[in-house]
């Protein structure tokens, strides 16, 4: 079998069709908490283990943009769906992921400036849900430590502390010892 060729668009390109209002559609294949945390404007949130239980809920007939946090996962699923009949024409990834939608765009997406405030909304889901055992969550707070400037992240460490809920006889980090 051949080596399939899967088109990337890069953040740039994937902006200005979005601009020009392209009839296509964005996936975010990340977790549904982290989609809700912030996304690319207009993209429709479909985690990478339901894609194949809601294929039926892509269209056919449009182009369709595939994103997850560095634009490895999205080429997994670009192939996928190449594989299951879908036009390699119509089926991209998005070069570098929603980390690379956020170096050259400026943002994650979000209405604020840079992202930082959305950024903070999210990284307080992730410590929630760290908290609560879920081990996606400290994935996905590895990922945007790679995506933001020494501000953020000094903000994120002051205030995590206080993000994560607090039981008694417990610490944020687990039982007192």
């Amino acid at each position: 079998m051949e080596p399939m060729s899967i088109t990337e668009v890069s953040p740039e390109q994937l902006q200005a069709r979005l601009e020009r209002g392209d009839d296509l559609l964005v996936v975010d294949l990340r977790q549904p908490w982290e989609y809700h945390a912030g996304h690319i404007p207009g993209a429709v949130s479909l985690f990478i283990e339901e894609v194949p239980m809601r294929l039926s809920e892509l269209p056919t007939d449009v182009d369709i943009v595939l994103q997850c946090w560095h634009g490895h996962t999205s080429l997994d699923v670009a192939t996928y769906l190449i594989q299951q009949g879908w036009l390699a024409s119509r089926i991209a990834s998005l070069s570098g992921g929603i980390a690379g939608w956020y170096t050259p765009t400026g943002c994650w997406g979000w209405s604020e400036p840079r992202g930082d405030a959305a950024l903070a909304r999210f990284a307080h889901q992730a410590m929630a849900r760290m908290a609560e055992g879920d081990s996606h969550a400290f994935h996905g707070m590895r990922r945007i430590a790679t995506c933001i400037d020494v501000g953020t992240m000094l903000y994120l460490l002051a205030h995590i502390s206080t993000w994560l809920p607090r039981r008694e006889g417990t610490s944020p980090y687990g039982a007192w010892r």
